[in-house]
């Protein structure tokens, strides 16, 4: 039950903008929320999950989330949710009717409080009209047909995704690989792209107010290994989750570097220097040069990158978003007056402290699991007794 709980939520959120509603207040102080579950006509309410969610990003802290399931039969029951906070959940109840743990499906019910689920509690009397999904009366039913009718009008197909996957100069990419997820449902649709780069994938699943994300990769062989690397989208936006009654269109580009969305997630690789806060009394800034040795991923030519690290009371500070190729790796130490000096360095695969390394990425053999450059993060660590 609680993974059809969960799923419920993250749906919801997705489609439900959440806002500050004013609280009501109950007799001796206690925060709950508390009210009545209706049935559609003929049917019972047995089994309904009443959810108060505790919204945190676009899923809910189960931490604070609170919920009261109904177990007597009958047309309508009460509920009371208690030990809340006073502040802002998204309240609604389901009922998954053919008790597969498959949440929105025809059939299943649903209630959603006030106009957009938002309430602070405490808040009594509350109601809430449970719907059967996919029946006539249903304004759900109604929006996924006309979604049909808008669909034909802009050439995009219900319940599928097209798009076309350039490589890194902007030319088609034959064979990368498309993965649509149904959000927090298990299974997935996979498709790669033809020869001009399109691709079209089809969920299984039709239903308005299920939400989906969509991904791509390309499998590239590098140093003798495979790297599968995550491929970049157009607009931040574009990795958000989406619904599929109208259909949509998604493009990709193998990018070696860029932000993944508004996340602080990126498409280059990560490199960490590992003892800076050995220095802060010393040294201002900890410097790193990175030079290309070779063609980069995608054959094309690399660039010298530089950075520098302030010293701080951190064990490890990052270098996001460098393109995966082989470099020369050197580290300078800048002082508080200007002056610098080198310092010998170490990382994987060598046994003692040298002025430079020679820095090659290893291949985490996943598409998207751990990183989405598809290589290890790295970390050179700075000798103490310098």
């Amino acid at each position: 039950m609680k993974q059809v709980v969960l799923y419920f939520v993250s749906a919801f959120i997705s489609l439900t903008a959440v806002a500050l509603t004013a609280a009501q207040n109950l007799t001796q102080g206690v925060i709950a929320l508390a009210g009545t579950v209706y049935a559609p006509e003929g049917e019972g309410v047995a089994g309904t999950v009443v959810v108060a969610c505790f919204v945190q990003g676009s899923d809910c802290d189960e931490s604070k989330t609170k919920t009261f399931e109904i177990t007597q039969s009958g047309a309508s029951a009460s509920f009371n949710i208690t030990g809340l906070a006073r502040e802002t959940y998204l309240l609604f109840a389901s009922k998954d009717v053919n008790t597969n743990d498959i949440a929105f499906e025809d059939g299943d019910f649903y209630a959603l409080y006030g106009a957009d689920g938002t309430v602070t509690p405490p808040v009594r009397n509350v109601e809430l009209r449970l719907e059967i999904l996919g029946s006539a009366a249903s304004s759900v039913t109604t929006d996924s047909e006309n979604s049909a009718s808008a669909s034909s009008a802009t050439g995009l197909e219900p319940y599928t995704v097209t798009g076309v996957v350039l490589d890194t100069k902007g030319q088609p990419l034959e064979g990368a690989l498309i993965r649509l997820r149904q959000d927090f449902v298990s299974g997935r649709t996979e498709v790669t792209s033809g020869p001009d780069g399109r691709y079209k994938a089809s969920s299984s699943v039709q239903n308005a107010l299920a939400s989906y994300t969509i991904d791509a990769f390309i499998e590239v062989p590098y140093n003798g290994q495979t790297v599968c690397q995550r491929l970049g989208m157009p607009n931040p936006n574009d990795y958000n989750s989406f619904t599929l009654d109208k259909g949509i269109e998604r493009n990709f580009q193998w990018q070696l570097t860029g932000k993944v969305g508004n996340y602080d997630s990126f498409l280059g690789a990560t490199l960490s220097l590992w003892r800076v806060s050995s220095f802060t009394d010393d040294v201002k800034a900890v410097e790193l040069t990175l030079t290309p040795t070779g063609p980069l991923i995608d054959g094309s030519e690399g660039s010298v990158i530089v950075q520098e690290v302030l010293a701080g009371n951190v064990q490890a500070a990052s270098l996001s978003d460098v393109p995966i190729g082989p470099y020369k790796v050197q580290v300078m130490l800048i002082g508080h007056d200007g002056s610098r000096s080198p310092i010998n360095i170490m990382t994987r695969g060598y046994d003692s402290y040298i002025p430079e390394i020679a820095l090659e990425w290893t291949s985490t053999n996943t598409c998207g699991f751990l990183t989405d450059s598809g290589v290890e993060q790295m970390t050179i660590f700075l000798e103490e007794d310098w």
